[in-house]
């Protein structure tokens, strides 16, 4: 088990959606795993989860214990995308560095119980110990953000935006999905992946960087290079 950092992270469809997180999976073209994304938010998929996904017992949430705060964003955003258009919401906790509360199914279970007693209208939830309130707010609208842009994503959005994660080129894009490259920059565009892909550095750098008592600066927020 590793010594470093860990999270949990639970995920439930939102009210009133109508399909849920294990039928979404089935009909995905990848298959029931959605750690297939990972990799494709974010680079190579390391070694981060601790047992993959697993259903609670009613079969409608999802739990995970990963232990790279790195990619412990990344994995909520990967699981997004892997069952979109079903809109989710999120909790990430905390895990203890041992004992019994820091054991895997401790740690899920505690990631579901936060997300049941959360506000429903909310998208993402933190309990993270070491982080000022203030930034835990700001965290959770950073997720929200994130995951309001990608609600209003179309199905043409949404697959370009997966095949540039795997990818990289819009040259690629094109050529796979039998479209011009400039039908790909438009696509990705609408989808405003620029603004996806600098709210998920700044998750990354504050999920692993120091426990700090003021709020973090949100230096990769509208910086991003131009890559797309």
């Amino acid at each position: 088990m590793s010594t470093a950092a860990r999270f949990g992270l639970a995920a439930t469809p939102c009210p009133r959606q109508k399909q849920s997180i294990r039928d979404s999976f089935s009909q995905s073209e990848n298959g029931a795993d959605p750690a297939f994304a990972l990799g494709q938010v974010r680079g190579p998929k390391s070694d981060v989860f601790d047992g993959g996904w697993s259903f609670d017992s009613s079969q409608e949430s999802v739990s995970a214990v990963l232990n790279d705060g790195q990619s412990a964003f990344d994995a909520a955003v990967a699981l997004q995308e892997a069952v979109w258009p079903l809109r989710l919401r999120f909790s990430m906790v905390s895990a203890p560095p041992g004992g019994a509360a820091g054991q895997d199914d401790a740690i899920r279970d505690k990631a579901l119980r936060v997300l049941g007693k959360a506000d429903k209208r909310e998208r993402f939830h933190f309990e993270l110990s070491g982080k000022a309130e203030a930034e835990l707010t700001l965290g959770a609208a950073m997720g929200r953000l994130h995951l309001t842009l990608m609600d209003e994503w179309t199905d043409a959005r949404c697959t370009a935006v997966r095949s540039y994660r795997r990818l990289g080129k819009q040259s690629e894009v094109a050529k796979e999905l039998g479209v011009s490259q400039q039908a790909v920059s438009q696509m990705l565009l609408g989808a405003r992946f620029r603004d996806l892909q600098a709210a998920e550095g700044a998750m990354r750098e504050w999920l692993s960087g120091p426990k700090r008592t003021s709020l973090w600066p949100l230096r990769n927020v509208g910086t991003t290079p131009s890559g797309v």
